[in-house]
């Protein structure tokens, strides 16, 4: 018998994707019941899973009972039962492929293993199947597989039971529906094998892109000089633009992949989904046009459910959301997002007594995937006592004929303003309906006319027409829409960051060339300012000793050399020569250092970065969003460069000292007779001491200034090859990227031009059947270019002339503007 444990890991599986298809939620519990040994609390536990309540056991935790409590028979059986749940439907979802393959590995089953179970799934464990188990198999892996003939003959039952459907009790039983979903299910798959390339193609495109800027990178390391500061930070600076394009293209393809997934499978249905606020009437709309009444949502009974329900007919599918602003449940762009790209109709909800804007603000993000919608307007009213309903039953056109400030009218007027501010437009049907009287007109306690005047006092007929329209009249361009417009969203996309990076990095690049014509001036500047400090300093250190030599020349001129040489050096200490010289030229070279470090990230700052960041459209945390600050995060160290500034000087202590020295040798020459005269001794000495002097003072400052010039040169070339070397490389980076987008332009465009062409043989073909066929030939024989804003306006360029009495239609189907020219010479 099955397990609990089994249990919980068939209910996460079938929530999988946040969505609950509710013939295979009643499937599982049936079959849990007849195969189970599954106590009425152990129910509950898998009940919180199916409806997310909060005590719900994660699969984490499911996973790890089932792989502890579980042996090898009862791992393989969840597995082979979960893949019959899945594949009854005849496809594996991208969500659910991911579910098996992480569940397998946590289980420990091996991969040859899963697929050889997949395989017998798929096909087909009969009773003669079962049979050969028996002489194939050994008996465990028979018991296993025993459980699948049931669970196939309880799917069989459910199947023949949707059948039996009688065709008054849901809108969607007629010849027009089945004929119409299998012609667009056609459209459907004729689609997908003309887009699906294209979207691999521009999964491709990605991959170059990563491959281009791998390439750039790898070309930096070759150079020459690659131990010099500036090219390893390049080299930095390429590597993590290659990491961050490795994130982008990883984040793009997994997103893409799943994508595929879901429009594959959705193009075997017709798929309309409800969306709306919780309680706004949409488990009550699907309940009466299932024709399931009352049952299907209960008596007064709230939302159980925080995921997606799902209801299949035969080919069309309608998927119920728990409701924007749901308590506890997905966020608004969480819900939209899960099932936006696979639906082809938005039907979106709304109540007469709550009508706010912020209601309308969720159409922003259904019109960002251009999605067509049809409004329904749920009128509440009070039916619940004897005497509201015969009051009804009287005039139902009451509340719709009603002319005050709650009449439908001006609820239509407020509907389409907030649309056309959070829509673009508002090409699209409101229909005003009593959902509830509705609801009672399929209660057989009521007489039959009763309930013919509920139900054409409801006005459902209006929005059953709708739909049926959708689907019998429109579905093909629906169709067409949900798969050509949707491979456009994940290009769309993708053009935008591309083109988003791209601008960043002109922007980028402009700066580095401006700052690079800057430096010329700067550096420039920095050396005649420099070059005049170092002079001025040196003439003022050396004028106090130049003050100094009369009086000492009077004082010492008939002592002896080692005396006058003590003594003169006792002078210099005196007068703080050393120390003076030291700290005039320190304080020159910290100014210096300050400057140029000030000017290096003056440059950094104002690359604009901060604002650019700010103005980004796309969220910084969003993914493959490129972190700019991330990649030149080493420029805030001093690009490499500023380090040399340290060693642009020999030392102010090592100049002191040089002077000393040299004016210390300078004494030695400059006796020559102790036998002259005092006086001339005196003149002789102090003329000596000043032309001595004065050549030491001009010597120091070429030395001085000489050496300034050397390290000055040196930051000069530094950053000059730097911004050279950046320019460079963004120069590669903006051709990689300019090539990406064009890539990914051309690829748009032959969507743009496919769905160009199915719209133009809707406006060509007023009885002739649509031609299924989706070829490049067939496309540009009729369609010569197309210009789009997406979701708002398509103009169209043909080669042939084309009846355009019917554009105002298909504007209003697609709720998107058409425009046609035809060139023809």
């Amino acid at each position: 018998m099955l397990n609990i444990n089994i249990g919980l890991f068939l209910a996460h599986l079938i929530v999988t994707d946040n969505k609950i298809d509710i013939k295979t939620n009643r499937i599982l519990i049936d079959f849990l019941k007849s195969e189970g040994d599954i106590c009425s609390e152990e129910f509950q536990e898998i009940n919180n899973i199916i409806e997310n309540n909060d005590n719900a056991q994660p699969l984490s935790q499911a996973l790890k009972r089932l792989n502890d409590n579980g042996s090898t028979h009862d791992k393989e059986t969840a597995l082979s039962i979960g893949l019959t749940l899945c594949l009854h439907k005849g496809f594996l979802t991208a969500s659910e492929i991911k579910f098996f393959e992480n569940s397998r590995k946590t289980l420990g089953v091996s991969k040859k293993t899963f697929f050889q179970l997949k395989k017998e799934i798929e096909r087909g464990i009969d009773e003669t199947a079962i049979a050969n188990l028996a002489l194939e198999r050994k008996q465990n892996e028979l018991k296993q597989f025993g459980y699948i003939l049931p669970l196939n003959k309880l799917i069989n039952k459910y199947e023949i039971d949707e059948h039996a459907i009688k065709k008054s009790e849901a809108m969607m039983k007629d010849r027009a529906y089945s004929s119409a979903i299998s012609f667009n299910k056609k459209i459907g798959k004729s689609d997908i094998k003309f887009a699906e390339p294209i979207i691999r193609e521009h999964i491709k495109e990605l991959h170059n892109l990563q491959t281009n800027v791998n390439l750039l990178t790898s070309e930096l390391k070759n150079v020459k000089n690659k131990e010099l500061e500036t090219t390893k930070s390049l080299i930095e600076a390429s590597e993590n633009l290659q990491s961050q394009i490795y994130d982008v293209v990883k984040q793009r393809e997994d997103s893409i992949d799943m994508f595929l997934k879901k429009i594959e499978n959705s193009a075997d249905y017709f798929t309309i989904s409800f969306l709306g606020k919780t309680k706004a009437g949409k488990s009550t709309l699907h309940a009466v046009l299932s024709g399931k009444g009352k049952e299907a949502i209960g008596v007064g009974r709230q939302r159980t459910t925080r995921n997606n329900r799902v209801y299949s007919w035969e080919g069309l599918r309608v998927i119920d959301t728990p409701g924007i602003g749901a308590p506890h449940g997905q966020s608004d762009e969480d819900i939209a997002k899960s099932i936006l790209d696979e639906s082809d109709l938005i039907c979106y909800v709304l109540k007469n007594d709550s009508i706010q804007e912020k209601e309308f603000e969720f159409l922003s993000m259904i019109k960002e995937r251009n999605k067509p919608i049809v409004i329904l307007l749920n009128i509440k009213s009070n039916l619940s006592t004897p005497a509201r309903l015969r009051k009804f039953l009287r005039n139902p056109d009451d509340i719709y004929e009603r002319k005050d400030e709650k009449s439908i009218e001006g609820h239509l007027n407020r509907i389409r303003t907030y649309a056309r501010k959070h829509y673009s437009n508002d090409i699209f049907d409101i229909i005003p309906v009593h959902l509830y009287a509705a609801l009672l007109s399929q209660d057989t306690t009521n007489s039959e006319d009763e309930r013919r005047i509920l139900f054409d006092g409801s006005r459902l007929a209006q929005f059953e027409n709708t739909i049926k329209q959708s689907i019998v009249s429109e579905g093909y361009i629906r169709k067409s829409q949900t798969i050509l417009n949707g491979c456009l969203n994940p290009l769309i996309e993708s053009e935008k960051l591309i083109h988003h990076h791209l601008n960043l990095f002109k922007s980028i690049n402009e700066d580095f060339n401006k700052f690079q014509q800057d430096s010329t001036k700067k550096f420039d500047y920095l050396k005649e300012k420099y070059c005049k400090q170092i002079e001025r300093t040196i003439d003022k250190e050396f004028l106090k000793i130049e003050e100094e030599i009369s009086h000492f020349s009077n004082s010492n001129y008939g002592k002896s050399k080692g005396i006058i040489e003590s003594k003169w050096k006792s002078l210099l200490k005196d007068i703080g020569f050393e120390d003076g010289l030291n700290n005039s030229l320190e304080k020159i070279q910290l100014e210096y250092n300050e400057e140029v470090q000030e000017y290096l990230s003056e440059m950094i700052e104002n690359m604009k970065f901060a604002d650019l960041l700010l103005q980004q459209k796309i969220s910084k945390s969003s993914p493959g969003v490129f972190d700019f600050r991330r990649m030149f995060g080493y420029l805030s160290a001093g690009l490499g460069v500023a380090s040399a500034v340290a060693l642009f000087f020999s030392g102010p202590w090592g100049w002191g000292l040089a002077a000393v020295s040299m004016l210390t040798g300078l004494v030695k020459f400059l006796f020559k007779s102790k036998k002259q005269k005092i006086q001339e001794a005196i003149s002789s000495l102090s003329s000596s001491l000043k032309k001595g002097t004065k050549q030491q003072k001009e010597n120091m400052k070429k030395q001085a200034i000489d050496s300034f010039l050397s390290r000055h040169a040196q930051i000069s070339r530094e950053t000059n090859d730097f911004q050279q070397g950046m320019i460079s490389t963004l120069n590669s980076t903006i051709d990689i990227l300019s090539r990406s987008l064009n890539s990914i332009k051309m690829q748009q465009d032959s969507l743009n031009k496919a769905y160009a062409y199915r719209l133009m043989r809707a406006l060509m073909n007023n009885r002739k059947p649509v031609n299924l066929t989706l070829n490049e030939h067939n496309i540009d024989e009729l369609i010569d270019k197309v210009e789009r804003d997406f979701g708002k306006e398509i103009v169209i360029y043909t080669q042939k002339q084309v009846d355009t009495s019917k554009l105002e239609y298909i504007s209003k189907v697609i709720q998107e503007n058409i425009k046609v020219y035809s060139i023809q010479t």
